[in-house]
């Protein structure tokens, strides 16, 4: 069925097409005891913890999640503060705990110069008296460039193999990989809807039954020629490609093994037919077709597995063309719509026994379920000219299909969560 996923703390979405987290340290002394604590914004409430200090001699580090909580001052005024939950010590000696700090800020922590007046609060004063009467100052809480991130900082507050640790790594190169992956990506768009252009990011994921895939994300302001030939050279195929209108951003996801051949591309502010047509010449098959910062970009490769594949630009969609060759074994394996065209790729010899499709102005929710319900999956989606497009296919060899959408971000979360 179509859902949106609550995500776990530890696999959190930064922000933007990248991640782009937020990072804070802070310093405070309780008891004669010193801690210096890192924290990472993991929500527009949530954050993460990290914090290390000395006790009787051993080093110890531990983690808890916080989210803003309210609360009621004295003089009956509503106020926030950051509740910390689920304490808990992940390095030195076992068999002891940690009760989870609380936060209060006199400003906005996300601010210019990134410097605030944190305060820690006690457990015990929560639900009681007004919390600002007993709170303590920290020493200071700042926050950090993801520059300031080295591994010597980082190794701290983390080992190597946590997924937290991976996310930061990721921030910094501003690049998304996910490694031996039994569920990826097979479908992925950004989509603006209505007078208001609201952004959303629409993503699929497929499962294919013994057939593990390593995957890479990255996100551009320029587009990324050099990065395609490297990673080519690394065994990697573009398996999709879109652009953010909103942050002007490319957005690149190449994979591997892919069992293709030789790939090539093309951009072009026009729809290109002739290029299209002599690299069919050369037995190239087209395996993504995208319209992406006003321009159409075409990737095709040898080796695609396909019997045939036929190709049509129209002002609507072709749906009768595409019906009738539906029936003769033709599926839906790349879709679009830009510069007022719709662009419908149909190859023959896919792994898909059926498919049907949709073309209407409310997203077909009640059509995806039913599919859905009937082991059916979701594997293409396109939106143009105020209509959903959404093709939903019969593959015994997905195991698992599932689609999620996030309003202005990819859901690299949700991904990871379920990449393995």
């Amino acid at each position: 069925m179509i859902k949106k996923t609550i995500l776990p703390l530890l696999l959190v979405l930064f922000s933007s097409t990248t991640l782009f987290a937020q990072y804070f340290e802070t310093s405070w002394i309780s008891n004669g005891v010193k801690y210096t604590g890192f924290a990472v914004k993991t929500g527009e409430y949530e954050y993460l913890f990290r914090i290390k200090y000395i006790s009787k001699g051993e080093d110890k580090l531990a983690s808890y999640r916080a989210v803003f909580k309210g609360f009621t001052k004295s003089d009956g005024t509503k106020d926030t503060y950051l509740d910390g939950q689920n304490g808990e010590i992940i390095r030195g000696p076992s068999g002891t705990g940690y009760s989870a700090d609380n936060w209060y800020f006199k400003m906005d922590w996300e601010s210019e110069d990134g410097q605030v007046m944190a305060y820690t609060v006690d457990d015990n004063k929560i639900g009681g008296e007004d919390i600002t009467k007993t709170m303590q100052p920290a020493l200071y809480w700042i926050k950090l460039q993801s520059d300031a991130l080295t591994e010597n900082y980082l190794s701290d507050y983390f080992n190597s193999d946590d997924p937290v640790y991976k996310l930061i790594t990721m921030d910094k190169k501003k690049e998304f990989e996910l490694t031996n992956m039994k569920t990826s990506v097979i479908d992925l768009d950004y989509i603006e809807i209505g007078p208001q252009k609201e952004d959303i990011w629409t993503v699929v994921l497929g499962k294919r039954s013994g057939v593990n895939t390593t995957q890479i994300m990255k996100s551009f302001k320029q587009f990324p020629k050099d990065w395609i030939a490297k990673k080519w050279s690394e065994g990697y195929s573009i398996s999709h490609s879109d652009y953010n209108n909103k942050t002007s951003e490319y957005l690149m996801v190449m994979s591997k093994p892919t069992n293709w051949g030789t790939q090539s591309w093309k951009r072009s502010q026009t729809i290109p037919l002739e290029w299209i047509s002599s690299k069919k010449e050369l037995n190239y098959s087209i395996t993504d077709l995208t319209f992406i910062n006003k321009e159409w970009f075409v990737v095709m490769n040898k080796n695609t597995g396909y019997a045939d594949q036929l190709h049509k630009f129209a002002t609507e969609l072709p749906e009768d063309w595409m019906q009738r060759n539906l029936t003769k074994g033709y599926r839906v394996t790349s879709v679009d719509f830009g510069g007022q065209f719709w662009g419908v790729v149909l190859s023959r010899g896919t792994t898909y026994k059926n498919q049907e499709w949709k073309w209407v102005k409310d997203y077909p929710t009640d059509f995806c379920r039913a599919k859905f319900d009937l082991g059916w999956v979701l594997t293409h989606i396109s939106y143009g000219a105020g209509k959903w497009f959404v093709v939903m296919s019969q593959d015994p060899g997905i195991t698992l299909g599932e689609f999620n959408y996030k309003n202005g971000d990819i859901p690299f979360s949700w991904i990871m969560e379920r990449a393995n």
